[in-house]
């Protein structure tokens, strides 16, 4: 009769089994197992504060595996850039980061050289801190400074696709796309006018889709039917968390 082998490592256990177990445990020991259990693609955050301990991350084994990466807000209060770094180097092949606006994005985009796609979560003023090779689409909370959109797209020139829930009142559209080559866009409320309408005839002729709230077009009077991209949407605005976390609240 044959011996059936039992698996005594956390590696044999199927996937879901194993995140339960992971979301027991503290930050600390999350970050050591998660690291260490080479089955896992996916790693989330949803307590504790972010260690400063570098020896902590001196320890950890390298996970190749790891695709995608959530912080939520509370976990990087107070973090320290040394640590940041450390830590991200045991994670070098994740695609999708989700995280908070006051994350040190020149230190994400230098040590996430694969990062294709970044969510920001609540207040983002950073985003000239954002110098990467392959980053190709952005989806942004709350854009609280706008940046010099020219170097923006220079410094990133796989983006392809940005998603803006929130803007600034000065936020200018004609600068964004006159600078930013891109395939999908999608924004809330914006200012039109007929610098915008004629932009938006001019600029757009090679993007997929171009999705504005409803709201913004209630004055204008300009036929917009051969701007083929164009799409009209009426979403509410979520909280950050509700976005981060669907489901919980």
């Amino acid at each position: 009769m044959e011996t059936i082998k039992k698996n005594k490592t956390i590696q044999g256990l199927p996937e879901e089994i194993i995140e339960k177990l992971l979301s027991y445990l503290s930050v600390e020991s999350l970050k050591a197992a998660a690291l260490t259990c080479k089955k896992l693609a996916s790693l989330t955050f949803l307590g504790g504060r972010f260690p400063n301990d570098l020896p902590l991350y001196e320890r950890l084994e390298i996970n190749k595996n790891i695709k995608t990466l959530s912080f939520p807000n509370f976990v990087l209060l107070g973090v320290k850039e040394d640590a940041l770094k450390e830590f991200l180097k045991h994670v070098p092949n994740v695609e999708k980061l989700r995280t908070t606006g006051m994350i040190n994005l020149h230190v994400v985009s230098n040590a996430l050289t694969r990062l294709t796609h970044l969510e920001l979560y609540g207040t983002s003023s950073t985003l000239h801190q954002i110098k990467s090779q392959s980053l190709q689409s952005i989806t942004i909370d709350e854009l609280k400074f706008i940046p010099d959109w020219e170097k923006f797209a220079s410094d990133n020139p796989r983006m392809n696709t940005m998603k803006i829930e929130k803007v600034p009142e000065n936020f200018d559209i004609v600068k964004l796309l006159t600078n930013m080559k891109l395939q999908r866009l999608e924004l809330p409320m914006i200012k039109v006018d007929d610098n915008v309408c004629k932009t938006l005839r001019e600029n757009t002729q090679d993007m997929i889709s171009l999705s504005i709230h409803k709201a913004s077009f209630v004055n204008c009077q300009e036929n917009l039917s051969e701007v083929k991209c164009l799409r009209f949407h009426e979403k509410d605005e979520k909280c950050c968390f509700e976005r981060f976390c669907p489901g919980l609240i």
